[in-house]
């Protein structure tokens, strides 16, 4: 059931054969967060990122001025977000909170070096995606940005 829900979220799990997929599976936790559940806030230690099955997840920036967030992201099943964390050892930039009951693919930093190490062709996989999104997201903020000014 799990395998089928990921690789319909998930367009790069779609032609991973199965024990690959079952390799990866194995390396994350699962866990459904109810609507309004914190998953981290900005400034928390990052060492997860995490893909969503179904349910979507907002994310929110706090602004400069006075105690108020912006909205920056609400993500869906497909995403993954955290992926930052993965790479980098930093402070969380963004609060994740569900927006509606969530399911999730939860992998931590050291399941994601044993996914390199021990299975170079799914971290590939997986790699080529964060990349990618990263890319999108970033000519989204860059869009949204100039319309600003």
């Amino acid at each position: 059931m799990r395998n089928q829900t990921i690789r319909k979220a998930f367009r790069f799990f779609q032609d991973l054969p199965e024990p690959e997929l079952e390799q990866f599976l194995g390396l994350c936790e699962f866990r459904q967060v109810p609507a309004g559940a914190t998953l981290w806030r900005e400034g928390d230690t990052g060492d997860h990122a995490v893909l969503i099955l179904n349910g979507k997840l907002g994310l929110k920036k706090k602004a400069q001025f006075g105690n108020r967030h912006v909205i920056v992201g609400i993500h869906a099943a497909g995403s993954m977000i955290g992926e930052c964390a993965l790479m980098i050892s930093s402070p969380r930039t963004v609060t994740a909170e569900a927006i509606e009951t969530t399911d999730l693919a939860i992998i931590r930093n050291e399941q994601f070096e044993i996914l390199l190490s021990n299975h170079p062709r799914v971290g590939m996989v997986l790699l080529r995606h964060i990349s990618i999104s990263t890319s999108k997201r970033l000519n989204q903020s860059y869009e949204r940005l100039s319309a600003v000014f």
